[in-house]
């Protein structure tokens, strides 16, 4: 009699679990990326991206190290940050990108009050930054939280590219033409930013609009003249066409002034007119790391289990997973997902074992997270254990026991 039972559940769990994987392959295929590509946000020309007007000195580098050879009452007492690292911190600040890990270095020149060499030692780690207390502007009347969050993200950012206070330079660039050490610490120390960041040299205009359509403002590194080697660094965070003519909004990094405006792309920007002079600095993201997959992490070969996972990108955009199951197989790229929905996908391992199961998102730009940390998930036997089969099918299917019930009453 309980072997004539037996299969009566276990033909209703395959005709129940049937429908289930039907409906489950079914979302499963509308959620799979083919080669549409869909973005929900358009840059309009005309359109500012930074919100902020920042500087490289006065109250904005009041966390740099301090020139002993300057007053106490002296505004530029503590040295300068430097065009680069007022650059870059805005357009971190942008994106809302939270810094980490620990920097070390020595500074060249300059030395603290007893003597020696100022040593640069940030411990990232311990700050995180409040994104609602980044205003426009700061100045000695500005909330202490505001100043505190602004002078601190840009002293991050100049220790990150290794600012060699109290002189022009920066000890992750030994020359101009190579500004890979510069980059990986960037992707080193804050959260998204992807392998595809670059240095390009007098790029395309059709590569800065696909930077700015997407929302990224990017670093330009202008020159004063063809004989002068001074150099400054700005941002580019619009573009609009004034006829024919491709022009740009630039944000000098010197404050609330009017340098920060529109200027022609390939004519002379004020200060730096040198008109063949151009390398920008792209700073693509990726989205953050997908959460720990969630879900059974003991199985039996031949049944579906289902996990999920979610994570976050800057700006939101559509996000797709990519599920690694261990076995030698994947999803392929599923979605597309709102920025912070879970995301749920379902697998069946055919033989025991143990396996690692992994998961990692990408943007709808192509850029892709790192894998996020494996769930170990056991599939120790193919023998199916009758009582615990039969008392976990009654309970997620009670309406079988009418059933089976009325079944039997009627013979």
């Amino acid at each position: 009699m309980f072997k004539k039972i037996l299969g009566i559940f276990i033909c209703l769990f395959f005709i129940t679990t049937g429908f289930s994987t039907i409906e489950i392959s079914a979302t499963t295929q509308e959620k799979l990326i083919e080669n549409e590509i869909c973005k929900i946000n358009t840059y309009t020309p005309g359109e500012i991206l930074l919100s902020t007007t920042w500087h490289e000195k006065f109250i904005y580098a009041s966390k740099t190290p301090i020139n002993y050879s300057l007053p106490p009452s002296d505004p530029n007492r503590h040295y300068r940050l430097g065009c680069w690292s007022a650059a870059i911190g805005q357009i971190i600040n942008y994106h809302e990108l939270q810094s980490n890990g620990s920097v070390y270095y020595v500074c060249t020149e300059i030395v603290n009050e007893t003597g020696d060499p100022v040593i640069i030692d940030n411990n990232l780690d311990v700050t995180k930054y409040f994104w609602s207390n980044m205003p426009k502007t700061i100045d000695e009347t500005s909330p202490p939280e505001e100043i505190d969050n602004v002078t601190t993200i840009l002293y991050d950012t100049a220790t990150v590219i290794q600012k060699d206070f109290g002189t022009g330079k920066y000890k992750t660039i030994q020359t101009l033409s190579d500004w890979s050490q510069l980059i990986k610490e960037l992707r080193d120390h804050f959260e998204c930013i992807s392998f595809e960041t670059m240095m390009v040299d007098k790029p395309p205009i059709t590569d800065i609009i696909d930077e700015i359509d997407n929302f990224r403002p990017c670093m330009l590194l202008l020159r004063e003249n063809v004989t002068n080697p001074w150099h400054h660094a700005v941002v580019i965070d619009g573009y609009d066409w004034f006829g024919r003519e491709f022009w740009v909004h630039a944000n000098y990094g010197w404050g609330d002034t009017a340098y920060n405006n529109w200027y022609y792309y390939n004519g002379s920007f004020p200060e730096y007119g040198n008109t063949t002079f151009r390398k920008l600095l792209f700073i693509r993201l990726k989205p953050r790391v997908a959460d720990k997959p969630i879900g059974p992490e003991l199985g039996e070969p031949g049944l579906n289990y289902t996990y999920y996972t979610k994570t976050t990108a800057p700006h939101e955009p559509l996000l797709y997973y990519n599920w690694d199951w261990g076995d030698g197989t994947s999803s392929g790229w599923l979605g597309r997902y709102e920025s912070g929905e879970i995301c749920e996908a379902s697998h069946i391992w055919k033989e025991k074992g143990s396996y690692k199961i992994r998961v990692k998102a990408k943007d709808i730009n192509g850029f892709e997270s790192d894998w996020s940390e494996s769930l170990s998930v056991k599939i120790p036997r193919n023998k199916i254990n009758k009582d615990i089969f039969v008392f976990s099918f009654m309970d997620r299917f009670p309406n079988v026991i009418l059933i089976l019930r009325r079944l039997f009453m009627s013979q």
